[in-house]
């Protein structure tokens, strides 16, 4: 294991695999970009998989980073984009952590004005519904989009299903089930 510098990338982990065929980039959000490496596979390789992936590297960086900022709900930004509506995170009044859907175009997260939202039991409460607001607009939304895309393309599939997954956006089966990552509707 060792970590090449790259000017617009930043730092890039490399790890050579037994085993390994095929060279593999795995871009995380939160973390640097890592490369899993036939053993044969030499510096110049590597160097060579860097310049022709690195457009592809840098668009996904910045999905990631989107994804990221988008994430940290407290330091950051007092308000989420869920597709076309907003999450705002509110202290008020309240005596416990709620969900009030304002208008059409948002939603208020709001949580006692004496708890820290830094707290892990207050912040673990916020995510909860603020996931749960994810879903719902996914549940709404996604299906739809999925049938207009498979109408414009000719491409049919089985099954839908969506899940609150960690690192995968969305997969497709050879039986044509897709699975689809809610927190998609937090990206633009």
């Amino acid at each position: 294991t060792y970590e090449i510098h790259d000017p617009e990338i930043g730092a890039i982990q490399v790890h050579h695999k037994k085993g390994n065929k095929h060279f593999h980039i795995r871009l995380k959000p939160g973390e640097n970009v890592r490369i899993s490496a036939p053993l044969k596979a030499n510096q110049k390789h590597i160097l060579e998989l860097i310049e022709r992936k690195k457009r592809w590297i840098i668009s996904k960086q910045k999905i990631n980073v989107t994804f990221e900022e988008n994430r940290i709900i407290f330091k950051n930004s007092p308000s989420i984009n869920v597709g076309n509506k907003i999450i705002k995170v509110t202290a008020t009044d309240v005596p416990s952590t709620r969900i009030d859907y304002t208008n059409n175009k948002q939603y208020t997260v709001s949580y006692p004005s004496i708890s820290n939202p830094d707290e892990e039991q207050t912040k673990e409460k916020i995510l909860q519904l603020i996931n749960f607001i994810i879903t719902t607009e996914a549940k709404s939304y996604l299906p739809k989009r999925i049938k207009e895309l498979s109408k414009q393309t000719g491409i049919k599939f089985n099954k839908l299903s969506l899940r609150n997954n960690k690192s995968r956006w969305g997969s497709c089966s050879t039986r044509g089930n897709i699975s689809l990552n809610v927190q998609l509707m937090r990206l633009p």
